[in-house]
């Protein structure tokens, strides 16, 4: 009988997170020494999100001369999708400026480009097929480019991969299989027009396998999440190209890194998104980065929110 009340116990427990809370995202500049292994926070992270019930998650970098700039998926809570927004970093805050991609389907992970052709920008999306996209400079609307093939369908957290200025594969999980785990990779055919599958690039972790932010070539390392048990728990940071097991440079868990709550006075649930961008500041020689993470907010609507944001993804062809 003990077994069954406790059962019971957890069971109520959950359901009422679930109709009495929401997730909130929010992003917080990372001071970059920290993104080390064993490092530790010295002071507690500020953390900002959208200026109303909305979210901000998915932050990633870019520096044009010297300034550095911030997208982010902004789930907007009244109909449930994210659109693609920009903000300008300002030190450890950010300034909110327009939309740059909103779609019939929700809309996450931006990543950006500088190509010989010009700017591209890719997202994931619960749409079966999705362009790559084209701006002519960061503000712009994004619309979609011309000479690309769409995106290989149902693939999360894409990221192209380039060589010499030009595209020639992309990087992303198999949502088709498990956006949690299964990791592929496509090589550009130009002469066909079309992605071809290197399947024997194929790896599978759940600790490691989806992509978290920034794919840093120069570098030799790409952020990837845990999604293990908790989604969005952690980041681990692995050597690119990526070996089977991948070597693990440090890992970033949320609800261990860190002094404690932060400037807020919240314990953070977890975080899945590390991105990082060089050549910001007068002298081109800072590294900015920036980090999204989670708590849970109180409120009587979480239900509704749930309810929302489920139903199209539910009935979305993607």
């Amino acid at each position: 009988w003990g077994a069954d009340a406790a059962a019971s116990v957890r069971f109520v427990g959950r359901l009422a997170r679930r109709v009495l809370t929401t997730r909130q995202w929010q992003v917080a500049r990372l001071p970059v020494e920290t993104w080390r292994p064993s490092a530790r926070l010295t002071a507690p992270l500020h953390w900002r999100s959208a200026p109303n019930d909305n979210f901000w998650a998915d932050p990633h970098v870019v520096v044009d001369e010297g300034r550095a700039w911030m997208l982010v998926e902004e789930l907007d809570m009244a109909v449930g999708r994210g659109a693609i927004r920009l903000l300008e970093v300002i030190g450890d805050d950010v300034a909110p400026h327009g939309i740059l991609l909103r779609t019939r389907h929700h809309l996450s992970y931006p990543q950006t480009y500088r190509t010989a052709q010009g700017w591209l920008g890719t997202v994931e999306t619960c749409a079966a097929h999705n362009p790559v996209y084209t701006f002519d400079r960061l503000g712009a609307p994004w619309r979609p480019a011309q000479g690309l093939p769409p995106l290989p369908p149902h693939l999360a957290d894409p990221v192209l991969l380039l060589d010499g200025g030009q595209v020639t594969g992309v990087l992303g999980t198999d949502a088709r299989v498990d956006p949690d785990s299964v990791v592929v990779r496509f090589d550009l055919d130009r002469s066909a027009g079309r992605w071809r599958r290197d399947d024997a690039s194929v790896r599978v972790s759940v600790i490691n396998g989806r992509g978290g932010g920034t794919l840093d070539v120069r570098r030799g390392l790409r952020a990837t999440q845990d999604c293990a048990g908790v989604y969005g728990r952690a980041l681990e940071i692995i050597d690119y190209p990526e070996t089977d097991p991948p070597n693990v440079r440090w890992r970033l868990d949320g609800q261990e890194f860190g002094p404690g709550p932060d400037a807020d006075g919240r314990r953070q649930g977890g975080m899945h998104t590390l991105t990082w961008a060089d050549g910001a500041g007068p002298n081109g020689d800072e590294v900015v980065a920036w980090c999204d993470g989670w708590h849970i907010r109180a409120t009587p609507r979480g239900w509704l929110l749930d309810l929302r944001e489920r139903q199209h993804l539910d009935e979305c062809e993607g």
